[in-house]
């Protein structure tokens, strides 16, 4: 049986959300409240300003889309 699907976006639209969200996440950053997570995305090589704010580098979303099931 299939489900009838709505497509809402180009792939091109797609890539470009995409990248837009790698690049608030470097940029912007978001803040991680707890000290756990943290410390793991420190360790992977996010930054850490302040208290709680965290930039995330492109590399680690791409890595963590690519591990996802």
């Amino acid at each position: 049986m299939t489900h009838p699907t709505l497509d809402l976006y180009s792939d091109a639209d797609l890539d470009r959300l995409h990248a837009a969200s790698l690049r608030v996440l470097e940029e912007v950053g978001t803040r991680i409240m707890t000290p756990e997570g943290r410390a793991v995305l420190l360790e992977a090589g996010s930054t850490l300003e302040g208290e709680d704010l965290v930039r995330i580098p492109a590399g680690i979303g791409e890595r963590a889309l690519e591990s996802a099931p």
